[in-house]
């Protein structure tokens, strides 16, 4: 039986390094009194937006926190076109800027001054979890920054108190959108509030609505909860409070400032909210309601959607959660009048989240994606597909375009330009492939929903930083603005139908549908929802509205009557009224960007696991620059086993267009069955590219390698060149239920014997394949390495070996999983390996209990065939020795694993494995074998992220 046990505490501290940037951009740095922003030499215009909004959020955040770090690092990050924002202390406090405004589609939209609400979220996360005293203070002194007990806050406690504090000390922030007022009313009216438990507003991978954003939504009504009670002193109190405390311990603290537990102020939160909302419903219910029928059937978010100008076919997109893709549908009618909802929807392909969708005539359609395909930047273009073809044509490349709008006579397309923290009107010329700017907004002014009028006239929406979204014409022969509409003062997502133009506005509190006009007095509401309606089209053949409405199971589509209504005005939930700012200016000192001065070593990370015989003891380390261009890592290792030590070191420089990496290490190797011990010393400098594949999927690698091993009776002496190529794509939003990987190396030993180099060749090779199955899935490995030239009398040395579980780390690492037999049964100079499994949900959402820091996600039921062959040697556990065996003979186990996949210390996924193996070979240690395991997610979850 093994079971790997961590220092789990201290592992959670761990972050991830930044992204390499495109090997163009230059750096520059600005600094300020207490921030240093870094930013591309373009882009100082906007570092300077951002350098003013980091000393404001200073301002108004240091009344409340008493401590922060005499300097943090601001990294405007132009990499994507999704817009976020994260904070990390590892190694030193940094936050992430990822500069482009949001999307009329995102949960953030309704924004006023979008860089300072951004920096204060991120900021607060910086300042809360900064502190580190009482026994923690040694502990900070021996192991260095990555000892921060409040960065281990639950993620409700953590992205609540952002939200709430970019609501109440601004004018804007989610609490007073009218998006998270829909989301409250639709969690009273489908009595799924009080079912949000302390326990479960902390997951951001439970698969119904609100998806990943509960500990955001419900972090923040909670911390409003506590306000209201308590005032904003006891942030300052509970974060010095929690920075000396065994950590997870949460409600002792509460209890002493409130007299009640973190639960109890939930249950007070959502009485409150429920007050307020039924107030807002009641009054929402003196006017008549629009009835609704469900459209389509699918499970996802619903939000674009658009009906052929003949009314025959339905496109649709339909968004999984947890970034898992989107499904592009459609529905054809035979008759003009069939219902939508009876017709059967068709796939047509896998999309990457599009923002809209345009018809261009009844045979084509305009969309926008992000690629996501593209290796270091993840940008939006325009595609256009065809029916008749059944493809998609690439309209634009790495324009960072959006929201598409094809003119009358279908020559030329309007979209969004994105560009750092503002962007532009353009006009698309098809005939010739060329853009040419029309509108440019300036910073956190966000332009939206381009709409011809005409050939010649092009509407579309501006947001200024007051938060007023409206109306605006573009002539296109005089090339001047105008205002088109002002009585509609929020409203989004415009597009033009055989009823006139259609338009959702929230000046009511509420979002509905509106038919607008020019004239003043004129727009026509032609919904009154309780919830939300995002985004509408007209169908003519049943007269009634197609919508975009925010229900219990999230985005949905659905059809309502075309009429007139009268939305009444709701009060907004309540939020304090923000205080003045009084930093208009910021001194700024512009210096070029060294990183070598980021660089330096600031912690180190223990580790302790169980392995065969004994426990490996490892410390860890890493650290880059704030822009990427330079990353290592470092590790010390020492093992109970072959008290022996190890360590290492790795840098990889990205720089140029090719990532140039060396690393030398010292490791030791413990083959189980025979308890035969191997040290192995050596480096090597590699060059990476994905020239001139140019997707991030495939990488080619070229470099050299020095090694020499030992082992108890002989020493080697290998030098060589290595070069491989590898696709890896098992699990991507692009993937329609399957995945693939595969790779191939060859490493080349050179080297005369006489001066004891051994000289052979070393190839190796992995396939892999994922597929959906039902519920579960199926996956299945294949693996082989062949090294003909290899001496048989080194092949327990040097020989390629099995591994007998899914180990975290070991002594005994190896890609060849064999099942139900010891570690290092096998060894050999040729070695195929197979693994096929089949694995079902048995359960989701198990939960979690109160503030308790473990939340079962679910458990799956995983069944297991392994088989393996060898040319060299298996273990005799008879004879102890290695005997002879060769590629005709295969060795198999199979079993079946239980994994619990788990929250612990509310941040780290991890599942619990066990399982029961069986080899069936018994002369080389097959049989019945207990496992016991962790598997560890990823650690980034600690980045504190904005959406």
């Amino acid at each position: 039986m093994r079971l790997h046990l961590t220092l789990l505490f201290i592992l959670l501290f761990a972050g991830a390094a930044p992204a390499s940037p495109m090997p163009g951009w230059v750096f520059r740095v600005m600094k300020t009194d207490h921030f240093e922003i870094i930013y591309r030499t373009e882009q100082k215009a906007l570092a300077k937006r951002y350098a003013l909004a980091a000393e404001q959020a200073y301002e108004l955040l240091i009344p409340i926190f008493k401590e922060a770090p005499a300097n943090t690092i601001i990294v405007i990050s132009d990499e994507t076109d999704s817009s976020n924002g994260l904070a990390t202390f590892l190694p030193y406090p940094i936050i992430y800027v990822y500069p482009v405004l949001p999307t009329t589609l995102d949960s953030i939209d309704e924004y006023g001054d979008w860089a300072l609400e951004m920096i204060v979220h991120e900021y607060t996360h910086i300042l809360n979890m900064y502190p580190s005293h009482g026994f923690y203070l040694p502990l900070r002194w021996i192991f260095g920054s990555v000892v921060r007990p409040n960065a281990i806050l639950p993620k409700w406690y953590l992205e609540g108190l952002a939200v709430n504090l970019e609501s109440r000390l601004t004018d804007h922030g989610r609490l007073r959108t009218s998006e998270t007022g829909a989301a409250a009313r639709v969690l009273v009216q489908n009595d799924l509030l009080r079912g949000e438990k302390i326990d479960r507003i902390n997951e951001q991978d439970i698969s119904s609505w609100p998806y990943g954003g509960r500990p955001y939504m419900f972090g923040g009504w909670w911390w409003n909860q506590v306000q209201a009670e308590k005032g904003p002193g006891v942030i300052e109190t509970w974060n010095q409070n929690f920075s000396r405390r065994i950590p997870f311990l949460l409600n002792g603290p509460m209890r002493e400032q409130t007299g009640r537990s973190a639960q109890s102020l939930l249950s007070s939160a959502h009485a409150d909210l429920e007050k307020q909302v039924a107030a807002q419903i009641a009054t929402l219910k003196k006017s008549p309601l629009q009835p609704s029928t469900p459209l389509v059937t699918e499970e996802g978010e619903q939000s674009v959607f658009a009906l052929s100008p003949n009314g025959m076919r339905f496109v649709y997109w339909v968004n999984r959660a947890q970034g898992k893709g989107s499904t592009v549908y459609f529905k054809q009618r035979i008759a003009a009048a069939e219902p939508l909802n009876s017709l059967t929807s068709l796939k047509l392909f896998k999309g990457g989240f599009s923002l809209r969708v345009h018809w261009m005539g009844d045979e084509k359609f305009v969309y926008d994606q992000i690629d996501l395909r593209k290796p270091r930047v993840s940008y939006r273009d325009l595609y256009l597909y065809d029916f008749l073809t059944g493809e998609s044509k690439r309209l634009t490349t790495g324009m960072r375009a959006q929201e598409g709008s094809p003119s009358p006579n279908g020559n030329k397309i309007a979209y969004i330009q994105n560009d750092g923290g503002r962007n532009r009107l353009m006009l698309l010329d098809l005939a010739t492939g060329e853009s040419k700017g029309l509108v440019s907004s300036g910073f956190t002014q966000r332009l939206s929903s381009p709409e011809f009028l005409s050939d010649t006239e092009l509407l579309f929406i501006a947001r200024n930083m007051k938060g007023k979204e409206q109306i605006h014409l573009y002539d296109l022969v005089s090339k001047k603005v105008r205002s088109w509409n002002e009585e509609l003062a929020s409203v989004q997502h415009m597009h033009m139908t055989s009823k006139g133009l259609l338009a959702t506005n929230a000046d009511s509190g509420v979002r509905n549908v509106f038919l607008v006009n020019a004239a003043k007095g004129a727009s026509q509401a032609l919904s009154n929802t309780v919830t939300d309606i995002q985004t509408a089209d007209y169908d003519p053949a049943t007269n009634s509205i197609l919508a975009s409405v925010l229900t219990g199971g999230g985005r949905r589509l659905v059809a309502f009557p075309y009429d007139a209504y009268s939305p009444p005005a709701i009060e907004p939930l309540k939020v304090d009224p923000p205080p003045k700012i009084t930093t208009a200016k910021v001194k700024i000192r512009d210096e070029s960007y060294l990183p070598i001065e980021y660089l330096l070593p600031h912690y180190w990370i223990p580790f302790i696991y169980s392995v065969e015989g004994g426990a490996l003891l490892q410390g860890t380390s890493d650290g880059s620059d704030p822009a990427g261009r330079n990353k290592y890592s470092i590790f010390g290792t020492y093992d109970t086993v072959t008290k022996k030590p190890g360590y290492g070191i790795s840098y990889i420089n990205s720089s140029l267009p090719t990532d140039i990496g060396v690393n030398f290490a010292k490791t030791v190797s413990y083959l189980g069955a025979s308890q035969h011990v191997i040290e192995n010393q050596g480096g090597g400098v590699t060059l990476t590219n994905d020239w001139p594949f140019d997707n991030r999927f495939t990488h080619w690698s070229v470099g050299g390698q020095i090694n020499d091993t030992e082992s108890s009776t002989i020493k080697y002496k290998r030098r060589g060149p290595t070069a491989g190529i590898q696709y890896s794509r098992l699990d991507h939003p692009l993937n329609d239920g399957i995945g693939w990987h595969a790779s191939l190396s060859h490493e080349e030993f050179v080297g005369p014997v006489t001066d004891g180099f051994t000289a052979y060749g070393h190839t190796s090779f992995h396939l892999a394949e994922n597929i959906a199955a039902g519920s579960g899935g199926i996956l299945l490995h294949t693996r082989g390495a062949f090294a003909p030239k290899m001496r048989m009398g080194d092949v327990t040395d040097l020989g390629d070996r099995s591994v007998g579980g899914n180990y975290l780390v070991s002594l005994t690492n190896s890609d060849y999983l064999l099942r139900g037999y010891p570690s290092g049964a096998f060894v050999g100079r040729k070695i195929l390996n197979a693994n096929l499994e089949y694995s079902i949900p048995l359960w989701k959402t198990l939960g979690g209990t109160g503030t308790l820091p473990l939340f079962f996600r679910n458990l799956d039921l995983a069944l297991f065939y392994d088989t393996l062959s060898v040319d060299g040697g298996g273990w005799d556990v008879h004879r102890l020795r290695y005997i002879r065996s060769y590629l005709s003979r295969y060795y198999s186990g199979a079993g079946a694993e239980l994994r619990f996949n788990t929250t612990a210390a509310y941040h780290l996924p991890i599942s619990l494995i066990l399982g029961g193996y069986y080899g069936f070979t018994e002369p080389f240690g097959g049989g019945f074998t207990p496992f016991i395991g962790l598997g560890l997610g990823g650690l980034g979850a600690l980045e504190n992220k904005t959406p």
